[in-house]
This record gives structure tokens, C-alpha cells and sequence, in this order.
């Protein structure tokens, strides 16, 4: 009986154990930028000829400056403060507007190295709009990063203010 007392007991701890190191990755994030934080953004340096960062009015200021000096595959880059597990829901949210009619792609990292990539078109007229992002495919959808182009893969001139809100995973 003390025995199998024991055992039971280290079960059930394993067990709380266990699912304490499993929800310890989050399920969702948001942002909304009140307060003007831009925790969890960045744009390297050498993409910042392409990409400028700020907070205005509570969203997230994207500076688009595409010149003959910027790469193709310039971005800006999204690091949340802890994994994010998206198998229930995979979609990404967010508003946007733009002065400037652009392709904006996602590319989600998940933590077996692979990715995705979702393409959504902004107008250029400067009305909010709400995107709704779906990941599409099987396999791992353990978000760790999310880089983000505007007109990626291409060196067309081209410059404009892209603002961002309400921000969900």
C-alpha cells in the first residue's frame, strides 16, 4: 500500500510538474501600443535605411523609405516575451493603414525552424482596416518570431507611412 501511496504521489506531481513547463507557453498575445511602448519590435540596423520605428497616437509608426540602397528582403522583426502556441486559433490580427498602397507580408517563425508566409494588400488611402492573417498548413504553430516586409522581394521606390494597432496572436 506505501508503496503504490508513492507512486500515485509522484505521478500526480509529475504531472503538475509537466503542465506547469507546458502552459508556460503562452496561448495568444496582444498589443494595442497604448502608452507608446514598442516592446517586442525591431528593425536591424542595417534595415533601418528601409524601416523606421516609432509610436504615434498609440500605434505603431512604420517609416517606409524603400531606396536604391534598401535590400529586398529588408523587415522589421516581431520577438514576443515567450512562445506562442496558435494551434487553436491560427490567425494573426491586426489594424493597419498606409499613405502608400503596399504589399505587407508576414512570415512567422515557429520553433522547429520552419515558417509561413501570408501576403495581405493595404490600400494607401489611409483608412483603418482590420486584417485577419490565417495560418494555413499543419505542424508546429509555436509562434517564437514574426518578420514582417513591406513590398518584400522587390526594389521598387517607394515611400509612405504604414501604421499599426490592435495587434493578436
Amino acid at each position: 500500500d506505501t508503496a503504490i501511496m508513492k507512486i500515485a504521489t509522484a505521478t500526480i506531481l509529475l504531472a503538475v510538474v509537466l503542465g506547469g513547463v507546458a502552459s508556460a507557453q503562452g496561448a495568444g498575445f496582444s498589443q494595442d501600443f497604448t502608452g507608446g511602448s514598442l516592446s517586442y519590435w525591431a528593425v536591424d540596423v542595417e534595415h533601418q535605411r528601409t524601416f523606421q520605428l516609432s509610436a504615434d497616437s498609440n500605434a505603431l509608426r512604420i517609416g517606409y523609405t524603400r531606396t536604391a540602397s534598401s535590400l529586398q528582403w529588408d523587415n522589421i522583426h516581431f520577438n514576443p516575451p515567450a512562445t506562442v502556441n496558435v494551434s487553436g486559433n491560427p490567425m494573426i490580427s491586426l489594424r493597419i493603414k498606409s499613405t502608400v498602397r503596399t504589399t505587407f507580408s508576414v512570415k512567422p517563425v515557429y520553433q522547429d525552424a520552419t515558417s509561413s508566409w501570408i501576403d495581405y494588400t493595404v490600400q494607401g488611402d489611409g483608412v483603418w482596416r482590420t486584417a485577419g492573417l490565417r495560418i494555413t498548413g499543419t505542424g508546429d504553430r509555436r509562434i517564437t518570431a514574426i518578420y514582417m516586409y513591406l513590398d518584400g522581394g522587390t526594389t521598387i521606390l517607394k515611400s509612405g507611412v504604414v501604421k499599426i494597432d490592435d495587434f493578436r496572436l
